[in-house]
């Protein structure tokens, strides 16, 4: 690695390193919802993620999370006594999870060991496909088995993600 990109990395990595500890003091102590509306630890974990890198396209993704982190010191969280304001600040969420973090999530999908973390849901419903499928094609006397050890492989494959920070989602 050559001095420059040397010096670029770090100079992205305190960059990057002073605004999330900025974000961390802001959001640390704020109420559950706030934190979901801001996606507090999957922001944290797709930035210590990224700033390890050290290329072109890196370089643009920690980009968009200094925009990210830039936008939601501005943006009130706190105040959510109406349906609608509640509603708004959602779409806004998920708006600004859409167009920040799921780039750079993705991208660190491929190059290191982050992974989305899905919800339960989907487990079950992959369950539940497979448990009729075994219904109908080989055996009529078995019990919902299938979706009974997804459901509880999925449980402990995300109480793992959680521990090892390594995992990024909306609201989490």
């Amino acid at each position: 690695m050559d001095i420059e990109n040397q010096e670029n990395l770090i100079n992205y990595k305190d960059l990057v390193n002073e605004k999330l500890s900025e974000f961390v003091l802001n959001f640390r102590d704020a109420p559950k919802r706030t934190k979901e509306l801001v996606h507090f630890q999957s922001v944290i974990n797709i930035s210590q993620e990224i700033i390890q890198l050290n290329n072109c396209e890196a370089d643009a993704l920690k980009n968009l999370i200094l925009e990210y982190f830039d936008i939601v010191r501005e943006i009130d969280y706190s105040n959510d006594t109406y349906i609608n304001d509640i509603h708004d600040k959602k779409k806004k969420s998920l708006n600004l999870y859409h167009k920040y973090i799921i780039p750079v999530g993705k991208y660190l999908v491929k190059e290191r060991r982050l992974r989305p973390d899905l919800p339960l849901g989907m487990s079950l419903i992959f369950g539940i496909i497979l448990d009729i499928v075994i219904y109908y094609f080989i055996s009529k006397n078995l019990i919902p088995l299938i979706t009974i050890l997804i459901f509880i492989l999925a449980l402990i494959v995300k109480d793992k993600r959680r521990k090892n920070g390594n995992f990024f989602a909306p609201y989490i």
